[in-house]
């Protein structure tokens, strides 16, 4: 929020005035106003910690309430400025989504609110996984395996810190018990990741290195020498990416290759499914046209029995 480091006074003033906002609320759950209410009016405790009169302290920890209040104005209002709505049942659903399509690319202040949001829902995922798997080991159980899927990643790995926090969560995967996986749709992704040589380039290339398995699907003739030259190809499997069909892909594990075909039930499909917006409108019209005479068929089969 500030394009900028924290200065040493206001990193040791948001986790003083964190704490003395938790107190402030006691058992309801701290949100974001609840901060920026004690940054803005620092208590004497704040004040102590950073050995500064309360006034002091106002000053310095100005910038830091300004830059938080934002995530309560403007376009993300709404956003970051209440208590979760999410139920503690949704843990014990097989699988669990944060829908960010709200988050439209290009929207005013969507890339601020994307990094914000994956920052604070991966660490959310994470104290929930962590909670989980403690409660699990105290019945003497062990803890259920986890796979996080980052869908859209080409949106995430240009934001600011969202590199640093993939590279941490890749090479600690066989200490947390997470295995994550990274969507892109071409390998310029990864180059788009920041500027020419920029480490925010080097961060997103490097996770190449330390993913353990790389599926790639059909790629065109234009994207193959890029893809060849992050992933290692060889010739065979460079010339090979242009031909693969519809749901082929190649799978590189462990330094071997294979050649998959990707089969997708009658029930996953429509879940996968992401060309409607550009399908012909006359398929739907016949879609709806049969949807409603099996519903005329449903009505007169239901008076019948009445």
């Amino acid at each position: 929020m500030l394009a900028r480091a924290l200065t040493q006074a206001e990193a040791l003033g948001l986790t003083a005035t964190l704490r003395a906002a938790d107190v402030a609320q006691g058992d309801a759950e701290t949100c974001i106003p609840h901060v920026v209410e004690q940054l803005r009016t620092p208590t004497s405790e704040v004040a102590d910690v950073l050995g500064m009169t309360q006034r002091e302290a106002h000053v310095q920890l100005r910038e830091c309430a300004l830059a938080l209040r934002r995530l309560c104005d403007g376009p993300l209002r709404g956003m970051f400025d209440g208590p979760t709505t999410i139920g503690e049942q949704a843990w014990d659903a097989p699988a669990v989504a944060l829908d960010l399509s709200a988050l439209g690319a290009g929207r005013a202040g969507s890339d601020l609110a994307l990094g914000i949001v994956m920052a604070c829902g991966g660490a959310f995922l994470d104290a929930k996984r962590i909670q989980r798997a403690r409660a699990a080991e105290a019945r003497g159980q062990a803890a259920a395996k986890v796979i996080r899927v980052n869908d859209e990643a080409w949106r995430a790995l240009p934001i600011t810190g969202l590199g640093e926090y993939y590279q941490a969560a890749f090479k600690l995967s066989r200490d947390t018990g997470v295995q994550h996986w990274l969507v892109l749709h071409r390998p310029s992704d990864l180059r788009a990741a920041g500027d020419e040589g920029s480490r925010q380039q080097r961060l997103a290339e490097g996770l190449i290195s330390d993913a353990a398995t790389i599926v790639l699907y059909r790629l065109k003739a234009a994207d193959v020498p890029l893809a060849t030259q992050l992933f290692g190809l060889s010739t065979t499997q460079a010339e090979l990416l242009p031909q693969l069909g519809k749901g082929e892909a190649l799978w590189l594990v462990g330094g071997r290759c294979f050649r998959v075909q990707h089969v997708t039930s009658e029930v996953e499909w429509p879940l996968v499914q992401t060309d409607r917006a550009m399908t012909d409108t006359r398929d739907h019209v016949l879609d709806r046209q049969a949807a409603d005479h099996a519903d005329h068929d449903n009505e007169q089969l239901r008076e019948a029995i009445t």
